[in-house]
């Protein structure tokens, strides 16, 4: 499975659920805004970008989309900086939540990104353990659908939402 076909995927699905786990993305586009960041403590967010449009999209068309991100403190500078723009795609309406497992131990989850399209599509994301480099999707049509509704499950009543986590963080 290549990135155009998992992005296309994830777009086209009246459901999908995003799992993840890493302290670290090295998302190529991001590298030289993240590297402003470092330098100013600043970040300009785009509301013209693609994300703000597919937020809108899913909320015009009835599509949901949850996104749950574990985190093990503290938070790396990552984090901070990929925080800036969660906090306006909440507000926009994307569903963003938070395990901190400083304050909810793990009830169960994997320690792998994964994505859950339609209740039965589910798909590993492979992230370079180092740094966070994409590596690529991975298809697992063996995969019990039942087993990622369930992590699901898990991730949504085990999280707080990210606009109320945001609240809880020193600055």
């Amino acid at each position: 499975m290549n990135f155009d076909d998992y992005a296309g995927r994830f777009e086209v699905a009246a459901s999908a659920f995003r799992f993840q786990v890493h302290p670290v993305y090295k998302v190529q586009k991001e590298q030289e805004a993240f590297q402003r960041f470092l330098a100013t403590g600043e970040r300009e967010i785009d509301f013209g970008n693609d994300m703000f449009r597919r937020i809108k999209e899913r909320q015009e068309t009835g599509r949901t989309a949850h996104r749950v991100y574990v985190l093990r403190p503290p938070l790396t500078d990552y984090q901070r900086f990929v925080f800036v723009s969660y906090h306006h795609y909440a507000e926009a309406g994307e569903d963003l939540r938070i395990i901190d497992t400083s304050r909810t131990a793990n009830p169960g989850l994997p320690d792998y990104d994964f994505v859950l399209l339609n209740e039965e599509t589910v798909i590993k994301v492979h992230y370079a353990p180092e740094d966070g480099a994409w590596i690529g999707p991975e298809l697992l049509p063996d995969a019990d659908p039942a087993q990622y509704i369930h992590y699901k499950e898990l991730a949504l009543a085990h999280s707080m939402p990210f606009l109320e986590y945001e609240k809880t963080l020193d600055t």
